[in-house]
């Protein structure tokens, strides 16, 4: 019955132990790189190195710490800062793309004395 009425309650919680638990495994496959490496394993700091994923788990946890706090503001920042101009490019074009859309509802209608 709990379930039932708070379920998105455990949906949060699911989520939030997802990540975590994501950030701790690849914490711990950062540790045994040589282990891993030596049996031919595939894990993130070994296809990405050391580095790419550091920036990973930073920016994991700074969203996770953004949302946490609720600070829904700082979360387009953080992915600029993170991905720099490929995030500004991607949301030039996403504005540009739906920026069409919103100037034809503005059109004045023929006829009309602002359309003449």
């Amino acid at each position: 019955m709990f379930f039932q009425v708070n379920n998105h309650l455990v949906t949060i919680y699911a989520i939030f132990a997802f990540f975590m638990t994501l950030v701790r495994e690849i914490i711990k496959d950062m540790e045994d790189l040589k282990g891993d490496h030596t049996f031919g394993c595939k894990t993130l700091p070994i296809v990405w190195g050391l580095r790419k994923t550091k920036v990973l788990l930073y920016f994991l946890l700074a969203i996770l710490y953004a949302i946490r706090m609720r600070m829904w503001g700082t979360v387009p920042f953080l992915f600029l800062f993170f991905f720099g101009f490929g995030y500004m490019g991607i949301m030039s074009l996403v504005q540009s793309a739906s920026g069409g859309r919103l100037a034809s509802l503005w059109k004045p209608e023929a006829g009309t004395s602002a359309g003449q």
